[in-house]
């Protein structure tokens, strides 16, 4: 279940980003590159964060 919820959040960063740099061609307002940048920036550290909790969890299993 938690992989489809992050395929779907993955989807919507995608979108988003996408969404926002076409945004930014098509106005050349530069809100639109910098917003771009932030969902990507926190989406990447969301998926730091998930990915440690999994390889957290393993080790606990594991032991």
């Amino acid at each position: 279940m938690s992989l489809i919820a992050l395929r779907i959040i993955g989807f919507i960063v995608l979108i988003t980003v996408g969404g926002s740099v076409a945004m930014y061609l098509f106005t050349q307002d530069r809100r639109w590159l910098r917003l771009a940048w932030q969902v990507f920036k926190y989406s990447l550290l969301v998926i730091a964060v998930v990915f440690a909790f999994l390889v957290f969890e393993r080790l606990v299993l594991e032991a």
